[in-house]
Parts: structure tokens; sequence; C-alpha cells
């Protein structure tokens, strides 16, 4: 069978909480907040010929999972963001904007385990 397919993927239990802030024009900066996110998958692509699937659906959804998991009750930042100073101080990060302290969110990042190293959550998106 030829042509391309595409498939959607959601799950009820496909969700994390994170806080988060943005920095706006003009200096100004949001206070710390969170929110509730769901998530899925568009895959797109043609059968496999033993299987006739696009590709393996229990592997994508401990995949999801697993990501998930990881971002549930993180703070998300821009990792690179010419407007935050971010700074480790042990196990917490120091976060600044404009010289002013925005708190210590002590799980903003997350150790690596196949790598040994810290990434931040910017990092794991492109990562997938």
């Amino acid at each position: 069978m030829s042509g391309a397919f595409k498939i959607t993927v959601t799950k009820e239990d496909l969700v994390f909480a994170a806080a988060h802030f943005i920095t706006l024009p003009g200096h100004r900066c949001e206070a710390l907040h969170g929110h509730n996110y769901r998530v899925g998958a568009a895959v797109e692509g043609g059968l496999e010929p033993e299987t006739w699937f696009v590709l393996d659906f229990i592997a994508l959804k401990r995949l999801l999972k697993q990501l998930t998991e990881e971002l549930d009750h993180r703070v998300l930042l821009p990792a690179h963001s010419p407007k935050l100073a971010i700074t480790e101080r042990g196990d917490a990060l120091a976060v600044a904007y404009d010289g002013r302290d925005r708190g210590r969110p002590a799980r903003a990042r997350h150790r690596d385990r196949d790598r040994g190293e810290l990434r931040t959550v910017g990092e794991l998106s492109r990562s997938v």
C-alpha cells in the first residue's frame, strides 16, 4: 500500500503542569504562574510493510508519557533569552530579569539520566 497517512495520538494521561513567566516590551515581566498542558502528537508517513502501521504506537505513547513526566511540575524558561540571567546555585537556579531576582525555581532544570548532564526545558524540546 502506498501513500502517506497522518495519525494523531492523544490520551487523557498525557498531561503536565508547569509554571512560566513572559517578558514583555518596556522592561516588564509577568509574575510566575502555572498552567496545565495536554500533549498530543501527529505522525505522518507511509505504512510499514510488515505491520501496516505508520509507526509503533506503543513506543510513541511511552515516549510521550516519559516527556510529560519530565516536564511535570517544572518551570519553563527560555534557555538563551537575552533578557534573562539564569545561574545555577547548587540544585536550584537563580533567575533575574532586568537585574531583579525572579525567584529560585528549584526544579527548572532536570538531569538527563543518559548523559548525566543538566538540560533546560528548551534544550529538552529540541531533542524530541
